[in-house]
């Protein structure tokens, strides 16, 4: 791991502008998240994040991509239907697990331009906003974009305020997580680690198909487009392919795409400090003390979908994915002249740093909060 700012942590907080947030109890009701996300935290004087916000600003950083994320959309769903119809020809094994592997690919990254449609990267009109997040996620990907910004919302707030009361909700304290398979592989932590991010695409759809059934009065669209997912991929191939290769593909599809986003949930902050341990510190720090940048190349970008840049993304969920690095640019720079800490790392390096931490945690609290 390589950090910026190599001063003894005293020396790091030198010159570190204190908090001046009041604290309020996160309410963790799927209707009040987003007006809690949205909230913005009583402050006095200047602070470091507005100065940076300020900067980035400058630089364009704000500026949203309709285009550029049409063109991007556009090509997932006609390489994705492409490969759709290809696979109810039932080719040959080589061609099926490159058709598997690239619609395992393409939903996970159907499911990065919903997550920046609902940080409002996209558009700012929120309806076009609300379609394209349940499309992409609900529909492409089924996994149910309303329990997604369920989860998504809890996990900025917590690092945004800190999470430090008593009353505060977490994701450790999500009810429509697989605790099961959780208690099932937890007796040793390397294991919990392979096994939850390998099967986390067939976890995740189960949780959203818990938090439908039981948010039905706010889920009907999720629902709706999650039951067309099925017809697509479970009915139609039916009578093309048969019964064992629909499930053999719909199931490998599932398989591929769960290390895929396993990996990018987990690598920006397992091994970090926790976020609601630093609720004392500014929200500059509390950011880039519990989350770590990964590799700097555009293959990176392409791959995490531009969080990898995530202590930007933190700061500052409404910068478009596109425009991320030009970001880490601007607040790396800006943390190093503040003395702030900045840590950014190799993919390899951050699952090694991953590993080591699983090793050590104990078996109570990988079940209640690790890969949350």
């Amino acid at each position: 791991m390589t950090s910026i700012n190599r001063q003894p942590a005293s020396a790091q907080l030198a010159g570190v502008e204190r908090p001046t947030e009041m604290m309020t109890p996160i309410d963790g009701s799927p209707s009040k998240l987003s007006k809690n996300l949205h909230a913005t935290p009583k402050k006095t004087g200047p602070t470091l994040h507005r100065e940076l916000h300020d900067r980035l600003e400058r630089v364009g950083c704000f500026r949203r991509a309709p285009w550029a994320y049409g063109i991007k959309i556009t090509l997932l769903l006609v390489v994705g239907a492409l490969c759709y119809l290809a696979l109810l020809t039932g080719p040959e094994l080589v061609l099926r697990t490159g058709l598997v592997a690239i619609l395992a690919f393409i939903s996970v990254q159907a499911g990065f331009i919903a997550h920046d449609a609902g940080d409002g990267g996209v558009t700012q009109n929120r309806r076009i906003s609300l379609w394209l997040r349940h499309i992409l996620m609900s529909f492409v990907s089924a996994l149910s974009s309303s329990y997604f910004d369920y989860l998504h919302k809890i996990h900025h707030l917590t690092l945004s305020r800190g999470a430090s009361e008593p009353a505060a909700v977490t994701v450790a304290d999500n009810p429509y997580e697989i605790r099961w398979f959780k208690k099932l592989v937890s007796w040793n932590g390397i294991v919990f680690l392979v096994s939850t991010v390998c099967m986390r695409g067939v976890t995740f759809r189960l949780e959203s198909l818990r938090y439908v059934s039981t948010n039905k009065r706010t889920t009907s669209l999720d629902r709706f487009l999650m039951a067309l997912h099925a017809f697509v991929w479970l009915l139609v191939p039916l009578p093309l392919i048969g019964i064992a290769d629909t499930l053999i593909n719909y199931g490998l599809i599932s398989l591929v795409a769960g290390p895929y986003i396993g990996t990018v949930l987990i690598l920006n902050h397992e091994g970090m400090s926790l976020a609601r341990s630093l609720g004392h510190l500014s929200l500059m720090e509390r950011v880039t003390r519990s989350t770590r940048n990964l590799g700097r190349s555009r293959w990176s970008d392409f791959f995490f979908g531009g969080v990898n840049n995530h202590v930007e993304h933190h700061l500052f969920p409404q910068i478009p994915s596109m425009r991320l690095r030009e970001a880490r640019k601007v607040t790396s720079e800006f943390c190093r002249a503040k003395n702030v800490p900045y840590v950014e790392t190799s993919f390899g390096r951050a699952l090694v740093e991953s590993a080591k931490h699983f090793r050590t945690v104990p078996r109570d609290r990988l079940v209640t909060e690790a890969l949350s």
